[in-house]
């Protein structure tokens, strides 16, 4: 049963417009039943009055007034706070089969809501891009275009377990940042739903849980990445090189480029350099030409984008940077340069004329994880090894790409 309850219009409170002033901003919240019985916070944004328009949707598990991108007068916003997190009832799921199944219920209803023309467009940054990477094994309804942001391809191997080293403090961090929010709306929440207090504590507890029940790539993680592709959406996708979740991006623009994706490497979680919008502009154009039509120009655009840094990250975001555009991922006439360990703690080109000894503190890997040595998953992948003293050879050596 698809549901929507009661509407409640905030943000009517601001002086009366003078002549040639915009509309005030309005905001509506809104809840939603999905299928399992589930009710959803729901709270669209929109240059009032409302009116049908192309909508933006993102799904956020950080509770009220989370929305990471701005849109201009031709969109209305909606942000969906995902179950178990915000003042959204139910149990958070890890952005798990329950989150995905509700982006699709969420879609086939914001189609055809009154403040809906029947175009949306999805936004995501960092758990709200995650939770659409996740989803995209399912026909997404009415979407026309998306933009994802520093969202990871695959949780175990992108930001929990890389490298088969458990990576507690990010895991932990973003378990805090997702319980805060539901802590601070709990008291409405209680108010509304006594009972379902209950279910967003346990299901925060339950995914802290189920990461350290999982060491392995078993099913229970491969729920939560990236599973196919059944739709022909394109997709912006934005990061940076520093980013914490990297991976991702590139990962995403390779399984979508065949639909159109591009991918702009300016900023994330990293920071946005100075000399630079994060990607701002190019957000804004795909949204008008894929979705309402403008011929912008923007799909003929080179699809690969990066802001490369001239010395260190502390210089890049300074603005020590140039840009070098590509029409593929990886580069087309990349050149791998093979490196060394150097004496001390570097790494040169070449074959060392010396060999040397330096300590680094060190993590060991997780016995019971899928990539360390000692136990496979189903998925073949290379072992991670983890010395705590590392040598320098004429025989050691890795590899970098150069564009």
């Amino acid at each position: 049963m698809l549901a929507a309850g009661s509407l409640a219009v905030a943000g009517l409170s601001a002086p009366p417009a003078t002549a040639g002033d915009p509309p005030p901003p309005v905001s509506v919240d809104q809840r939603f039943t999905t299928s399992d019985g589930v009710s959803l916070q729901t709270t669209l944004t929109s240059t009032g009055p409302v009116s049908a328009k192309p909508t933006v949707v993102e799904f956020s598990p950080y509770g009220d007034g989370s929305r990471t991108l701005e849109v201009g007068p031709d969109y209305n916003y909606l942000l969906v706070q995902i179950r178990g997190t915000g003042d959204s009832d139910g149990s958070f799921d890890a952005l798990g089969p329950a989150s995905q199944r509700d982006v699709v219920e969420v879609l086939q209803w914001a189609c055809h809501q009154p403040f809906s023309d029947g175009r949306l467009a999805l936004n995501g940054f960092s758990a709200s891009a995650i939770v659409l990477y996740n989803s995209w094994h399912q026909e997404l309804p009415c979407v026309k275009a998306a933009i994802l942001k520093s969202g990871t391809h695959e949780l175990y191997r992108d930001l929990l377990v890389p490298g088969a080293i458990l990576n507690l403090v990010p895991g932990a961090g973003v378990i805090a940042m997702i319980g805060a929010p539901a802590l601070l709306q709990g008291v409405d929440r209680l108010q509304r739903s006594p009972g379902s207090a209950f279910g967003v504590v346990g299901g925060l507890f339950a995914s802290g849980l189920g990461v350290l029940a999982h060491p392995t790539l078993d099913q229970w993680w491969r729920d939560r990445g990236w599973r196919g592709n059944a739709n022909d959406i394109p997709v912006l996708m934005i990061n940076g090189f520093y980013d914490v979740e990297s991976r991702g991006a590139f990962q995403a623009f390779q399984a979508l480029r065949a639909d159109g994706a591009h991918l702009v490497m300016e900023g994330g979680h990293d920071g946005v350099p100075v000399g630079s919008d994060g990607g701002r502009g190019e957000a804004a154009a795909w949204l008008d030409h894929y979705v309402r039509g403008v011929d912008n120009g923007i799909e003929a655009t080179p699809a690969v984008s990066l802001l490369l840094a001239k010395g260190s990250r502390a210089s890049y975001l300074a603005g020590e940077h140039v840009r070098r555009e590509a029409a593929d991922w990886p580069v087309p006439g990349t050149r791998w340069t093979t490196l060394s360990l150097a004496p001390g703690r570097g790494l040169q080109t070449g074959t060392p004329a010396a060999t040397g000894l330096a300590s680094y503190l060190t993590v060991p890997s997780l016995p019971t994880a899928s990539t360390s040595p000692m136990r496979r998953s189903s998925r073949p992948v290379a072992p991670a090894r983890s010395p705590e003293r590392s040598r320098c050879s004429p025989t050691a050596g890795s590899r970098r790409s150069t564009a």
